[in-house]
């Protein structure tokens, strides 16, 4: 556990071996409290930044089914322009011959 030098200092002015011992339970009490702050600390971000990364993952998913669907999508409509370019040219020739008639 580090120590300060004026914490070093301290305890080596103790000349009662009970008050160093309490004196230093007493520092690795609150470097314990300080450590298990920073690990919950790192639990929540950790939690958060995973949450986000999940969704991101969950958005880009869905991205990639929308596009999916909307060119699913596309192919009925260039299949009925393409019908409809069929029938415009099937009229074109019926006028055509209607008009040579």
């Amino acid at each position: 556990m580090p120590l300060k030098l004026a914490d070093k200092q301290s305890v080596l002015e103790m000349s009662d071996i009970n008050e160093r011992l309490e004196y230093l339970m007493a520092m690795m009490e609150s470097e314990i409290d300080l450590l298990q702050v920073e690990k919950r600390i790192r639990n929540r971000v950790k939690k958060q930044m995973e949450k986000s990364q999940r969704e991101y993952y969950l958005n880009e998913q869905m991205k990639a089914i929308q596009k999916e669907l909307g060119e699913m999508d596309e192919v009925p409509d260039e299949n009925e322009a393409l019908k409809r370019k069929i029938d415009a040219a099937k009229n074109a020739e019926r006028g055509k011959r209607e008009n040579r008639s």
